[in-house]
């Protein structure tokens, strides 16, 4: 199966479906915006980040359409689950006079009980990693730096004082 956001409802609703198209199956239907599903790496989750909780925080679903769950609580967007699923690694948004942060926690715990590894700003600020992949060894991430002609660069999940460009 594949998930995807669809922009038929302006909203932009999740849905899964067979690489073919066919079995198509709607996951959300509401007035929320969600954005770039992604499988966990067990299978047993699709998340995304929505603003129906009035910001754009990150959610996880089923992909029967139940157990609809906020993991953030900070304002984040873009991510991506560790090889093992244990973890995400997700961009703070901006938020006025803070710099962005990449923070790593653990999915299957509410955000009320999370301690999130919170890694140094990027430089130059207000730079952010929009993460979109995690390396298969665990050590990096990867995305799309948002500052004007930067480009994609990859950070280490252990020591992310600097990034490296690309």
């Amino acid at each position: 199966m594949v998930a995807f956001y669809s922009l038929v409802q302006p909203e932009g609703d999740l849905y899964v479906a067979r690489p073919d198209g066919t079995g198509l199956r709607q996951l959300t239907g509401d007035a929320a915006k969600d954005r770039l599903p992604r499988w966990s790496p067990d299978g047993q989750w699709i998340a995304a980040f929505s603003d129906r909780s009035g910001r754009l925080e990150l959610w996880k679903i089923r992909p029967d359409g139940s157990d609809l769950t906020q993991m953030t609580d900070v304002g984040a967007a873009y991510f991506a689950w560790s090889p093992d699923g244990s973890r995400i690694a997700a961009a703070t948004m901006l938020e006025s006079g803070q710099p962005p942060h990449m923070l790593i926690f653990d999915p299957a715990r509410p955000w009320a009980r999370q301690t999130p590894e919170v890694s140094p700003p990027m430089e130059p600020a207000p730079a952010r990693l929009a993460v979109n992949s995690w390396s298969a060894g665990g050590d990096r991430l990867v995305g799309q730096v948002e500052v004007k002609g930067r480009g994609a660069a990859s950070r280490s999940t252990r020591d992310a004082r600097a990034p490296t460009n690309g």
